[in-house]
């Protein structure tokens, strides 16, 4: 995963070479989010209504 304050990107790999400290060869690579794709995914923000209230009673035992 990484976020450099403008995009979003996120992955799930199988590396399998390690270089100069990065990796440099995959056996398999899935994309969750690719980059570039993060502005088209829409967040809502969430109603007005926060949902129910509930009444919660704490007890000693």
């Amino acid at each position: 995963m990484f976020d450099d304050g403008k995009d979003v990107g996120a992955e799930l790999s199988r590396p399998i070479e390690l270089r100069g400290g990065f990796y440099v060869g995959y056996s398999e690579r899935i994309w969750i989010i690719r980059p570039g794709e993060w502005e088209r995914i829409a967040v809502e923000n969430p109603a007005d209504d926060d949902g129910q209230d509930f009444d919660i009673t704490v007890r000693r035992k």
